[in-house]
């Protein structure tokens, strides 16, 4: 079995957490993806083998980029049909993302089915590009169908029907549960009253906008939360890099860390609420653990507004509150105030994001794969 996927951890951990369950039917996965060491080291870490290949990105605006792009587009569908002619896998799962689209296409030109999932709202143009050589369609939510083919283009060349299931997005098995207190140990604190915990994540990579918007506001967030930040490798505004002197005598409660890896569960379980992206992944996890949530989409101009279509669904639910890429410092205190006074919002809040939880995508998913590959029992 091949898998084809990366360019962010979102489309890489929910990715490996289908390889874990197809090892259950004792279905071995190789990974296809670009050259970069922190995609390789996290597959490899999972013990799947990694084989590298060249990969463009496929931009909806004009850049000369795009010209350059296609040599290295065409570069990994001429290494990734070689990969996989080695290889020969019962299956291909494309899980996203421009690294997908040469596996993809490789595996369609050598009569291997393809099988892709779309985490979003909505489907990206690689989805809808996949989703004409695909077998099957596997949806984290069910407005994404309406984006998609009715048929795709079998091997022979002739048209077949679509096959489209909606499954929920997969969640790596150690976000699935999460010990409270053990958040609070890895914050060093100790038992007794403690101020809710506020969780900001800004994905893998960070957010600046959520980095500053947080730096902007810590004095009176730190009034009323412990404050866990994951900012991502890139550097905070100057005066919060020293917090006894932007927050006095807050240190203890704000927590900086680069990206969690280990312990996020913990975390999220403990979290009272959370401000994050609303990148899809992201939003399962949290969802998964009921959290509240305050979301900051990536606008369209960074994006094809895919988190924007995502952020509506959970604000629709009533599981999240949506502030916009105009989000103001005291407008996002005041909505936290908000939530912290009410008890009986906050406990809709954590209904309705339970709700919207899928905690066994990883599962439905590999049953598919099992089942079309002749190994649908365990």
């Amino acid at each position: 079995m091949a898998i084809a996927g990366g360019g962010t951890a979102g489309h890489i951990f929910p990715a490996i957490a289908v390889a874990m369950e197809l090892a259950g039917y004792g279905i071995r996965c190789e990974w296809i993806g670009r050259r970069s060491a922190i995609e390789r080291t996290w597959v490899t870490d999972a013990g799947i083998p990694f084989h590298a290949t060249a990969a463009g990105k496929l931009r909806r605006y004009f850049s000369f980029r795009n010209l350059l792009d296609i040599g290295s587009v065409l570069a990994g569908l001429v290494g990734s049909w070689w990969i996989l002619r080695r290889m020969r896998p019962a299956a291909l799962l494309a899980k996203g993302g421009f690294v997908s689209l040469p596996p993809a296409v490789a595996a369609w030109l050598l009569g291997i089915p393809v099988i892709v999932h779309e985490s979003d709202a909505t489907p990206a143009l690689t989805t809808r590009i996949v989703s004409r050589l695909a077998h099957y369609a596997l949806l984290g939510f069910a407005t994404a169908a309406a984006g998609l083919p009715s048929r795709s283009l079998r091997r022979s060349g002739r048209r077949g029907r679509l096959v489209v299931d909606v499954v929920g997005n997969p969640v790596r098995p150690s976000l699935v549960t999460g010990d409270v207190e053990a958040a609070w140990r890895q914050l060093r604190s100790s038992s007794g009253k403690r101020p809710p915990l506020l969780l900001v994540m800004g994905g893998s990579l960070g957010s600046r906008q959520i980095n500053q918007l947080v730096a902007a506001a810590l004095p009176d967030l730190v009034v009323d939360w412990t404050v866990v930040h994951q900012t991502g490798p890139q550097a905070l505004p100057a005066p919060v890099e020293n917090d006894a002197e932007r927050v006095p005598h807050a240190s203890p409660r704000y927590h900086r860390f680069t990206f969690v890896a280990d312990g996020l569960g913990d975390l999220l379980a403990a979290a009272t609420a959370v401000v994050c992206r609303a990148g899809a992944n992201t939003l399962s996890e949290v969802a998964l653990h009921g959290v509240p949530s305050i979301l900051l989409p990536l606008p369209s101009t960074q994006s094809r507004g895919e988190q924007g279509h995502n952020a509506q669904v959970f604000a629709a639910a009533g599981a999240a509150r949506l502030l916009g890429t105009d989000a103001t410092p005291s407008a996002l205190v005041a909505t936290l105030r908000e939530l912290k006074e009410n008890p009986e919002t906050l406990a809709r809040m954590r209904a309705a994001a339970l709700g919207l939880a899928t905690p066994h995508a990883a599962a439905r998913i590999a049953s598919v794969v099992a089942a079309h590959v002749g190994r649908g029992e365990r």
